[in-house]
C-alpha cells in the first residue's frame, strides 16, 4: 500500500515546477555549454540534490561497492543525476522511481540529451508501493529521500522485496530526532508537516525489521561542514547551473536553514549501507508431510463459526508468518511447498491471513497486500474471500 494522499500531495506540491526543464536548458546555454555536447558531469551542479553533491555520491557508492553492470534501483531519483552517474561510471542499468511528475519529465529529457535514455529509465512511482516484481534488482540507492517518508519500515520492506538476496541498499539521508527543532523552509520541506526525520538508530531498526543486515553507519557531518565552508569561500556571482534552479526564490533561505541545523548538530547527513539477508526457505520433513489439518470448533474472538487450524503448529506458524510478511510470488512458492507436505492451499492461505490480520489490524492494508500479490486469479479470489470472512469473525467477536 502506498502513502496517504495528503503526504504525497505535499511532496509533489513542494518539489513540482512546470518551468524547471526550461530553466535548466537556459542555464546550460548561459554557461556556454552546447546542448549537443552536454555531459553527465556538466549537469552535476544541478542534478545532485543532496549535501556534498557529486563528492557525496562517490563516497556512498564507494562504500556500497556495487558490482559493475548491476541492475540498480534509484529510490527518489529526482531529476536523475545519481541514476545517470551510476549508468555512466558503473555500466549499470538503472531504474529510478520518483513521486514528482515534473522531475520525471525533466529526468527523461536530460537522459536523452546525454544519450543515456537506453540505460536509465525513470518512472512515476512511490517507494512504499513499488511497481516491480520481487528480486528485480541487485542493488538500490537512496539519496536524501527518507526525510519525506513517514513509514520508513514500509518503504524499506518494499525495497527488500524487489532486491535479490544479498542485494545492497545504500542510503545517504539527513537524520535526526523526529522532534528536532529546525527552522523552515528547508530543501526537503516547506514546513514541519512535510518533514519526517528519524535517527540513524531508527533507520537501522527499520532496516533490520525489513530483512536487512546493516554493515556501515557513517556520520558525514564533518564532510558537510567542510563542504559548506568551501561554498562560503566562493566569490563572484553564482554559477548558472546550481541547486537554486531546483529550489527557486527561497533557495538561500532553505539552504541556510539546513546549514544552521547541521552546524548546530541538530541534524546530520548519514551514510548507511545494508545488505538483504537471504530468505530462509521452509523445511518440511517426511514426517511433517503426513500431517493433516483439522477444524477448530471455535473461531478467534469466541465465534462459533468453524475456523481452520493446523495440527502441525510449528511448520504452519513459521510458514504463515513468512507468507504474511511478504504476500508476493514467494508466498506462492511457500504455499505450494505446504501443499506438497499435505497441507491444503486454502488452509495455508487462511493461516497466513489470520497472522497478517492480527499483525496489521487493518483490513484495508491487508486487502491492499492481497491485491498486490502476483498470484493467479483463483488464489487472489480466495484470499479476498478469506479477508472478508475474517472481518465478519472479528465483528462477531
Amino acid at each position: 500500500m502506498g502513502r496517504y494522499g495528503s503526504e504525497v500531495h505535499e511532496i509533489v506540491r513542494h518539489y513540482g515546477d512546470a518551468a524547471l526543464l526550461e530553466r535548466i536548458i537556459a542555464a546550460v546555454g548561459k554557461a556556454g555549454i552546447d546542448l549537443d555536447d552536454l555531459t553527465v558531469d556538466d549537469l552535476a551542479p544541478v542534478d545532485e540534490f543532496h549535501i556534498g553533491g557529486r563528492a557525496a555520491t562517490k563516497s556512498l557508492l564507494q562504500l556500497a561497492g556495487i558490482p559493475p553492470g548491476s541492475r540498480v534501483l534509484d529510490v527518489g531519483s529526482g531529476i536523475g543525476g545519481t541514476a545517470r552517474y551510476l549508468a555512466e561510471t558503473g555500466s549499470h542499468t538503472v531504474t529510478g522511481v520518483e513521486l514528482t511528475p515534473e522531475y520525471v519529465e525533466v529526468a527523461r529529457a536530460l537522459n536523452e540529451l546525454v544519450d543515456l535514455d537506453g540505460s536509465v529509465r525513470l518512472q512515476l512511482a512511490d517507494v512504499c508501493n513499488l511497481p516491480f516484481r520481487s528480486a528485480s534488482f541487485q542493488a538500490a540507492v537512496m539519496f536524501h529521500v527518507g526525510m519525506n517518508v513517514d513509514d520508513k519500515e514500509r518503504a524499506f520492506s518494499e525495497v527488500a522485496r524487489v532486491l535479490v538476496d544479498g542485494g545492497v541498499f545504500a542510503i545517504y539521508d539527513i537524520m535526526g530526532p523526529k522532534d528536532a527543532v529546525i527552522d523552515f523552509p528547508v530543501p526537503w520541506a516547506a514546513s514541519q508537516s512535510g518533514s519526517f526525520l528519524a535517527t540513524a538508530g531508527e533507520y537501522v531498526e527499520a532496516l533490520e525489521k525489513s530483512g536487512f543486515e546493516v554493515g556501515h553507519v557513517v556520520d558525514r557531518s564533518d564532510f558537510a561542514r567542510q563542504f559548506f565552508g568551501t561554498l562560503r569561500l566562493r566569490t563572484g556571482p553564482p554559477a548558472h547551473l546550481g541547486l537554486h534552479l531546483l529550489m527557486g526564490d527561497e533557495a538561500a533561505v532553505r539552504y541556510g536553514n539546513m546549514v544552521d541545523a547541521v552546524e548546530s548538530d541538530t541534524i546530520a547527513p548519514m551514510e548507511i549501507v545494508a545488505s538483504l539477508r537471504p530468505a530462509q526457505p521452509p523445511r518440511i520433513g517426511v514426517a511433517e508431510g503426513k500431517q493433516r489439518s483439522r477444524r477448530c470448533d471455535t473461531a478467534p474472538g469466541g465465534s462459533t463459526t468453524p475456523f481452520p487450524c493446523m495440527t502441525d503448529g510449528d511448520t504452519v506458524a513459521g510458514m504463515s508468518q513468512a507468507i504474511s510478511v511478504r504476500l508476493d510470488d514467494e508466498a506462492l512458492v511457500a504455499l505450494r511447498q505446504l501443499e506438497a507436505a499435505g497441507v491444503t492451499r486454502s488452509e495455508a492461505i487462511r493461516a497466513a491471513l489470520v497472522d497478517a490480520a492480527a499483525r496489521l489490524r487493518d483490513r484495508r492494508v491487508l486487502a491492499a497486500e492481497v491485491a498486490a500479490l502476483e498470484a493467479d486469479e483463483d488464489d487472489r479470489t480466495e484470499m479476498l474471500a478469506v479477508a472478508e470472512m475474517m472481518e465478519r469473525l472479528r465483528a462477531q467477536g
